[in-house]
């Protein structure tokens, strides 16, 4: 898989996320897909406008990693929210 693959994969996963949270929960969904627009732009941004010297990996490693932690609270706010609700 090439780093562009793996770049716009991680995107579409999160933002598929996003949407089932919207589904559940209106409010708290468009924030995380509002939250996710301002730091894949700020990255993005960065990572086509400010890679002098080699400094494009760090953009991307950044992008990744970001997006990793949102898709992980993102999993582990649906589990909870699934939990409480079948109580």
């Amino acid at each position: 898989m090439s780093d562009a693959g793996l770049f716009y994969g991680s995107v579409i996963i999160v933002l598929i996320m996003n949407l089932a949270l919207i589904g559940t929960q209106r409010k708290n969904g468009l924030l995380s897909t509002g939250l996710q627009l301002l730091y894949t732009s700020y990255f993005i941004y960065g990572l086509y406008f400010k890679s002098q010297g080699g400094s494009s990996l760090v953009w991307w490693f950044y992008l990744i990693m970001i997006n990793c932690l949102h898709f992980l609270f993102l999993v582990a706010y649906l589990i909870i929210y699934f939990v409480r609700s079948r109580r």
